[in-house]
């Protein structure tokens, strides 16, 4: 498989949460159920569910609080576009993260 087709299991699992969010009408400021649960409905490790919130919080989709959970931030609530492909291209030495969106 050719370097820029990568795909890491934590961007597909940040693409399932994304669209959960989406699919569940979840809300400005409303929490996400735990690591625990993603990691046994996607069939996954718990560090796996992690690294997929931390890829959607640096996106600002989520907020992460240490030991109280993981919310949905209002960029959530103006999405118009669901990301159908996550894709990784190598650029210098590092893996750059791309979105390939359509519309809802």
């Amino acid at each position: 498989m050719p370097e820029n087709n990568i795909v890491l299991k934590h961007i597909e699992i940040a693409k399932k949460i994304y669209k959960y969010i989406i699919d569940n009408k979840i809300l400005k400021g409303d929490k996400l159920p735990g690591g625990r649960t993603f990691a046994v409905k996607y069939n996954v490790s718990k560090n796996t569910v992690y690294e997929a919130l931390e890829l959607l919080q640096a996106d600002g989709y989520v907020v992460i609080k240490k030991d109280s959970g993981t919310f949905v931030t209002d960029k959530v609530s103006n999405i118009k576009y669901l990301p159908v492909r996550f894709c990784s291209v190598r650029h210098g030495g590092h893996f750059l993260f791309i979105h390939i969106f359509s519309n809802i």
